[in-house]
């Protein structure tokens, strides 16, 4: 054995890579000495054996060697072991000056304990989204308090409304209830065990606005995941996607909304790939989107979208008679929480 053949042996066998090297016939020359552990509980050298043999053993399956030689071109393949393994093998051709392959050189990895924990990410996947459910159908069952006209008459147009998918925008000021109705009206619909997605637009800076929505491929710009990314919209696959204060939706996202809502497809940044995507579109707002439609700040295409059902939510000081309905709900919450015994006496009540 020469000097440059004990040397390329040393670093076979002390590489942390599984490395396998033939001969054009696919005997085996060189080899880790751990690498065969992966694929059989009793390994040996397998120096000078056939691949062939090995294949024919089942302790390859397949010989990625025995491809190349066939082939005559690099290979990636999964392999599965007797031992239950997952190996991700590659292998590369050497040739002499009469194009004949004289070596074949493989790499493989051990990718089962990769594969266990994406099985793993895969089922506790699906228990969040079993769980999500679950919340989102008891918080569906919460009471909506009300004694006033105008909530009954949102009630029931919600209780009519919410087997079908059409476009609800909900109207009224901040901290009138408008996303606790937006849930409500998921949690009704044949859409209750898909994803609930809600989204403050005015919380999303301009320049993200359109990789949080729409997501990204892998690479698409620095710092962008490795794996790339889902957008909201993909998120609420199924489910609702809940847009609060959509009056702040960029123009430049707006335009990209309306074609998903027209086709029911999008394309993530830096990918070529249209999805298609399935979702009930709610939003809500506490603007004048019309006033913004003569501004030019906000499209009159989308407007009609959006406004197929507009639901008006009134403030608390219009609709008086819920107040001490719901000051004695809170206060009893209150008490439970802080083990008090407080009352709510209505003013009218009072001595004077």
């Amino acid at each position: 054995m020469s000097v440059t053949e004990k040397i390329l042996e040393k670093i076979i066998e002390t590489s942390n890579n599984n490395i396998t090297i033939t001969d054009g016939n696919g005997i085996i020359l060189y080899t880790n000495p751990e690498h065969w552990s992966v694929y059989t509980d009793d390994p040996d050298s397998y120096i000078g054996t056939s691949i062939y043999d090995l294949q024919e053993q089942g302790i390859l399956s397949p010989s990625i060697t025995a491809l190349v030689l066939k082939e005559k071109t690099p290979i990636q393949i999964m392999q599965h072991t007797k031992k239950g393994k997952i190996i991700m093998s590659n292998a590369y051709p050497l040739f002499n000056e009469k194009g004949e392959i004289v070596r074949v050189i493989s790499y493989a990895i051990d990718q089962t304990e990769i594969s266990n924990l994406q099985e793993q990410y895969e089922q506790l996947e699906r228990k969040l989204k079993g769980y999500q459910a679950e919340v989102e159908e008891l918080r569906g069952k919460e009471e909506t308090l009300y004694r006033s006209k105008q909530i009954e008459h949102i009630a029931k147009t919600i209780q009519r409304l919410a087997n079908t998918d059409a476009t609800v925008l909900m109207l009224g000021e901040s901290g009138v209830g408008k996303s606790m109705f937006a849930r409500k009206l998921h949690t009704l619909s044949h859409r209750k065990n898909e994803p609930f997605i809600e989204v403050n637009c005015s919380t999303i800076p301009p320049s993200l606005f359109e990789s949080e929505m729409f997501g990204y491929e892998s690479g698409s710009f620095t710092g962008a995941q490795k794996q790339g990314k889902q957008g909201l919209i993909e998120q609420a696959r199924n489910g609702t996607l809940f847009l609060d204060e959509i009056g702040e939706l960029p123009l430049s996202i707006q335009a990209k909304l309306l074609k998903v809502l027209q086709e029911k497809k999008f394309t993530r940044i830096g990918g070529y790939k249209e999805r298609y995507v399935d979702f009930r579109l709610v939003t809500a707002t506490n603007k004048n989107l019309e006033e913004m439609v003569e501004k030019g700040e906000f499209r009159l295409d989308l407007y009609y979208r959006l406004h197929v059902i507009p639901l008006h939510i009134p403030p608390l000081r219009e609709r008086k008679e819920d107040i001490s309905l719901l000051i004695n709900h809170h206060m009893k919450q209150l008490n439970r929480k802080y083990e008090t015994k407080k009352n709510y006496i209505p003013p009218y009540m009072k001595s004077s």
